[in-house]
């Protein structure tokens, strides 16, 4: 079977307006599926990563509800329980609401002892605690913000006003976090300062924190610790709500499976539509080229030859805005987490084969009808149009 390859070719690229329209549905749907794929496998690799071993108790109102700092010490008594620190976060952004900060205040010795990927290099962890308003910053968020050791910079919080009557909270950023290439990305984003800055300066709130993190001895006793958390404070006036740490960030997240559900519909909506457009396209094609199979036909070429060709001419469309769409969702990402605030979350091996297959079975698609019309049409019916 001998493919006319450079007919196929110039056929292809003959009518530019409707090439470059099926090249760009082909090239959207296929950067959208890998954006939000994405996103989607990289938060459940994030996930894997979270740490099996510490627990979040927050006030079972709310996540932004406080509870009394003095509830650590009780948690800290339970059997089961290794260590107990809190965190509060301030929120807000800096400079404008573009660049959104994820600062908190916590017991920093503490707080890095209890979450220990959170890597500071010891000199620098000096200088933090030796200064009321001295700061940690994640190499993440430095980066991005454009932060070095020894700026001085104002973060605009959406939570707490100071005893200045506003919600602007300054801080000295002393040490850069997870900044070495083999420290965890994941642990490179935020703002952590010591709490008793914000204790003290807040105008309410004192003496209480947004949530407690409970180190374990036993990874498998997550489970009846939680429990007995949550009955410690059965009756009192701020009871708790005890998770897992992937169950705490999968609830700030809003849940990944209901971003899952979004990305298969999304995708599947985009993928239909995209088949019918591409489709059309093909088989209008196909038709006004029934003349020029027919000469094809009449000089020798076969049935398969010509087959062959147009599935060359749906292949070069398919699969090339595939890999473009690919490409650009994957050079993407990485601004994408960025403004999001998140670090570390790459783009897995599956969504490339994935989308690479899938452009090639859309291909093999829209020329199954051109195709199977070609082996049933006559050659003098082919050459008179009919």
């Amino acid at each position: 079977m001998t493919i006319p390859f450079r007919l196929a070719a110039s056929n292809t690229f003959r009518s530019p307006l409707r090439w470059t329209l099926t090249f760009l549905a082909t090239f959207v749907a296929f950067m959208l599926y890998t954006v939000l794929s994405g996103i989607v496998s990289g938060l459940d690799g994030a996930f894997d990563r979270l740490s099996d071993t510490r627990l979040r108790v927050l006030n079972r109102t709310g996540p932004l509800e406080t509870l009394p700092i003095a509830h650590g010490s009780r948690i800290a008594n339970l059997d089961g329980v290794q260590r107990v620190t809190h965190a509060t976060l301030l929120g807000g952004y800096f400079q404008d609401l573009s660049q959104p900060v994820t600062s908190a205040a916590v017991d920093l010795p503490a707080f890095l002892d209890v979450v220990p990927e959170i890597r500071v290099p010891e000199d620098q962890l000096h200088r933090v605690l030796a200064l009321r308003t001295g700061a940690i910053v994640g190499s993440s968020t430095a980066n991005r913000l454009g932060w070095r050791v020894g700026d001085h910079v104002p973060i605009q919080s959406a939570i707490w006003i100071n005893d200045q009557g506003n919600e602007t909270w300054t801080f000295d950023v002393l040490a850069i976090a997870n900044s070495r290439p083999e420290d965890d990305k994941m642990y490179a984003e935020g703002v952590f300062f010591d709490y008793a800055y914000l204790n003290e300066s807040r105008v309410a709130g004192k003496d209480t924190v947004q949530h407690f993190v409970v180190a374990l001895e036993d990874p498998a006793r997550a489970a009846s610790v939680a429990k007995a958390i949550d009955e410690l404070f059965a009756n009192s006036s701020h009871r708790t709500r005890t998770l897992s740490e992937k169950q705490w960030v999968s609830g700030q997240l809003r849940q990944v499976e209901d971003l899952r559900l979004l990305v298969e519909l999304v995708v599947g909506a985009v993928s239909f539509s995209l088949l019918f457009l591409t489709g059309t396209m093909m088989v209008q094609a196909a038709r006004s080229r029934r003349p020029e199979f027919g000469i094809l036909k009449a000089m020798g070429f076969s049935d398969g030859s010509i087959s062959m060709m147009i599935l060359a001419e749906a292949f070069v469309i398919c699969v090339g805005g595939a890999l473009a769409g690919l490409l650009a969702g994957a050079l993407s990402l990485p601004s994408i987490f960025e403004f999001a605030g998140v670090a570390g979350l790459g783009l897995p091996g599956e969504v490339y084969a994935t989308a690479i297959a899938a452009g090639m079975g859309l291909a093999g698609l829209i020329s199954l009808w051109p195709m199977v019309h070609l082996r049933r049409v006559a050659v003098t019916e082919a050459i008179g149009g009919k």
